[in-house]
């Protein structure tokens, strides 16, 4: 049986070849570009965050609450961020992706698949917080002058705690391709991420656009995390792990073993419970994807085709992407019942 490293082995090996291929753009090719881009950006927002984050505290007059409520705030944001996007890679590496073919027909144990889709979809999808969150945690080390202790904790944990995210992800996605198709989830997850955008943009409208001076800016900042020292729920897996942080940040006597052992029992138990998941219905999964592949072809008629052509007279282009998309929305209604 292949190991799950034997399967993750292939992308790293890409990357690599990618790194080495020909030059593109003069001295470098593109791979080379975006990594310095990514490390350009980190080394700016480290300084951005670093400056932020000194005068917050000056202005707090050297308030430890302040910079640990604001900890809490990015932590939160960053494991919604990571919530989100990992449900969409899921279902594109579990069910849409080329090679899950080969995948399943090589002698691979499920466990071995769903620890290299875990780690694959727990890298896609978490790059962001990383290119966020590191430049955020050095931000905190050398502002607040903290110990060693600090980043130590900060990188192991909550880069561990993002398989948390991914592993709900892959439960999240095998529980509904079971019941619609994959192509038809990934397309109502864009419903909602528009519906979404167009709800932010409707608050923005109705928001007062009064530009604060920085004196106020700083003032209602500070308000704001002084009411709202927790803003995550508590059960929340990041307020186990702001706890843990917040007490080498404030340099407390508090021990750290309920919420480390909560933190570590969390991981293991969404990991392990996504196994079951992906080891009970998975295969099932795929069987539903590649049925609906084979039905994918739609047949016409001339009433349907006149009806087209006088509710959208003067785009054919339009016109024939509306008929598809209906005629797909009424073969998989079917398919439900």
């Amino acid at each position: 049986m292949a190991s799950p490293l034997c399967l993750i082995k292939p992308h790293l090996l890409g990357y690599k070849n990618r790194l080495l291929a020909p030059k593109q753009y003069g001295i470098l090719n593109r791979e080379w570009i975006v990594l310095l881009s990514v490390i350009s950006g980190c080394i700016g927002l480290y300084f951005v965050n670093a400056a932020c984050l000194q005068e917050l505290i000056e202005y707090s007059k050297l308030d430890l609450n302040i910079a640990v409520s604001l900890l809490r705030l990015f932590l939160f944001s960053f494991f919604l961020l990571m919530l989100f996007s990992s449900t969409i890679v899921a279902l594109s590496c579990l069910y849409l992706s080329q090679d899950i073919p080969q995948l399943v027909s090589a002698p691979v144990s499920n466990l071995s698949l769903y620890i290299a889709k875990l780690l694959e979809i727990t890298f896609i999808s978490g790059w962001v917080c990383m290119f966020f969150s590191v430049p955020l945690f050095l931000a905190y080390y050398t502002t607040l002058d903290l110990p060693i202790t600090f980043l130590i904790a900060s990188f192991v944990l909550f880069f561990a705690a993002l398989l948390i995210p991914s592993a709900f992800s892959i439960i999240l996605v095998t529980i509904f391709v079971n019941i619609i198709p994959p192509h038809r989830m990934r397309e109502l997850m864009v419903v909602i991420a528009l519906l979404l955008a167009g709800y932010l943009l409707a608050a923005d409208q109705q928001a007062n656009h009064y530009f604060l001076t920085k004196e106020e800016a700083l003032e209602e900042m500070v308000r704001f995390l002084t009411k709202n020292i927790h803003v995550e729920p508590l059960w929340f897996p990041t307020a186990w792990l702001a706890n843990i942080l917040s007490i080498v940040v404030l340099h407390s006597e508090e021990s750290v073993v309920i919420n480390l052992a909560l933190v570590v029992s969390s991981i293991v138990g969404f990991v392990s419970l996504g196994f079951l998941f992906f080891d009970s219905w998975y295969h099932r999964g795929l069987a539903v994807n590649s049925q609906s592949g084979k039905n994918s072809t739609i047949k016409g008629s001339e009433t349907w085709a006149l009806l087209a052509r006088t509710l959208i007279p003067f785009n054919p282009q339009l016109r024939a992407l509306v008929c598809k998309e209906a005629k797909l929305f009424l073969r998989d209604y079917r398919d439900w019942e």
